[in-house]
């Protein structure tokens, strides 16, 4: 076992060694002016990372990247129900208030049955 641990760090270090050498390398062709070798790999993982860095910054950061609101994709702008998503439009405040008033009744409701529950029990 301690044979297979070595063996497995042996050439750890030296993918390690390798991935070393080929910075040296495109850091003097990049001094040079030349563009970095990469091999299909790490093309292939770089266009991965790219394309998850580019969902997290459109699902987390819709200021730096043009992406429509969720009221722009249910709703769009020459639709009839356009006021019901758009914030700050009356119809909008109200189904908003109401909605409040109807999940804060269910709430109160469900405590109070939790606690006549608790009562008996």
């Amino acid at each position: 076992m301690a044979q297979a641990r070595i063996i497995l760090k042996a050439l750890r270090v030296k993918r390690i060694l390798n991935r070393l050498a080929r910075a040296k390398e495109n850091t003097i062709r990049a001094m040079v002016g030349l563009p970095p070798l990469m091999s299909w790999y790490e093309r292939c993982c770089m266009g991965v990372s790219a394309g998850v860095r580019e969902c997290l910054c459109r699902a987390f950061c819709p200021c730096c990247i043009g992406r429509p609101t969720f009221g722009e994709l249910c709703c769009p702008k020459h639709s009839c129900g356009y006021k019901l998503c758009t914030p700050g439009q009356y119809p909008n405040e109200l189904i908003k208030s109401f909605l409040g008033f109807l999940f804060g009744l269910a709430l109160s409701v469900g405590v109070y049955f939790f606690m006549c529950l608790q009562v008996t029990s």
